[in-house]
């Protein structure tokens, strides 16, 4: 070999005499016979030897496929090597896990850990929805029937930790869409673990801005609820919002509603306690209708205008 094309490492910049090196504090070169991956599925153990070291999880077709039956179970082989963090399990307990396929039949689950009180394992909770959110089957002549949804809200509703990731979810996801707050007041209604949860919030949040993101909501129900005379849901909203702020709305209403709706609107003053009704109309700026000052006048209110010489009485 000709050695002229040989360029002498004393010339190349940056190069190191391999004497004058310390090469101890490098770090352990990684171990890559275990793939890097995120936990992406919920499922239930249902199945372990613990004497081969092996099991199965049954999970539905969530992330997997996009067949019509979506809750049909599929169940998912296991290896004691792939568990993570606290290998204390039971055969039925839930689960969380990343996939690795073997082909369109069979697949292997990997990263698995009990499921815990986390925003990572909220995320994936949260696709288990609608028709996702049971699975339905059998496996080795066993029914098994499972609710996803059941098993996140006890576990996140049963703790003040749990709790915040729920609302902080909520409100990240209020701020990325372009949803009107109307759409998740109509949805968290038809919910009462999550519409009791938001009476929480101010205790449960520290941001200010979080919270004002959840007045929005509040701020939503008590105009629906007033337009459609549901006492329940209007108390509630006044109680989180505060009668400053929706005294004013209350105002416009009340005022025009006795002239076109008269009989509905007492009917809905009269649901609502005493005490909110005062405290709503009794400010020094409201002025009221006639119909008004009659409804107040014959109920006896202790409102603070009661005595002006302008109210009519019966």
């Amino acid at each position: 070999m000709n050695n002229k094309y040989i360029v002498p490492s004393n010339y190349i910049i940056g190069s190191l005499n391999e004497n004058q090196l310390d090469l101890s504090n490098l770090p352990e070169y990684p171990d890559m016979s275990k793939k890097s991956q995120t936990p992406a599925y919920i499922g239930f153990v249902t199945a372990f030897k613990e004497d081969e070291g092996y099991g199965f999880i049954v999970t539905n077709g969530q992330g997997i496929d996009t067949a019509d039956h979506k809750t049909r179970i599929r169940e998912v082989f296991f290896h004691i090597n792939d568990w993570q963090g606290d290998k204390a399990f039971s055969v039925g307990d839930a689960v969380k896990f990343a996939l690795q396929r073997k082909n369109s039949d069979r697949a292997k689950a990997l990263c698995i850990s009990l499921l815990d009180v986390s925003s990572e394992t909220y995320s994936i909770g949260k696709k288990y929805v609608g028709d996702y959110s049971h699975i339905i089957g059998t496996v080795k002549r066993d029914y098994i029937t499972k609710d996803f949804q059941k098993v996140i809200h006890d576990l996140f509703l049963s703790s003040e930790e749990g709790k915040a990731i729920v609302l902080r979810s909520l409100v990240e996801e209020m701020k990325s869409t372009d949803a009107p707050a109307k759409s998740y007041a109509l949805f968290i209604a038809k919910d009462s673990r999550i519409k009791d949860l938001l009476k929480e919030a101010p205790a449960l949040l520290t941001s200010d801005e979080d919270l004002k993101v959840l007045q929005s909501i509040y701020k939503a129900q008590f105009t629906t609820a007033l337009q459609n005379y549901k006492a329940d849901d209007f108390i509630e909203s006044v109680d989180f919002l505060g009668v400053d702020e929706c005294k004013h709305e209350v105002w416009t209403f009340v005022n025009d509603k006795m002239s076109s709706d008269k009989y509905k609107c007492e009917r809905f003053l009269d649901a609502l306690p005493q005490d909110t009704v005062i405290e709503l109309l009794s400010a020094k700026d409201f002025h009221p209708n006639a119909g008004v000052r009659h409804y107040l006048a014959r109920k006896t209110l202790a409102v603070s205008w009661i005595k002006h010489p302008c109210v009519i009485s019966e």
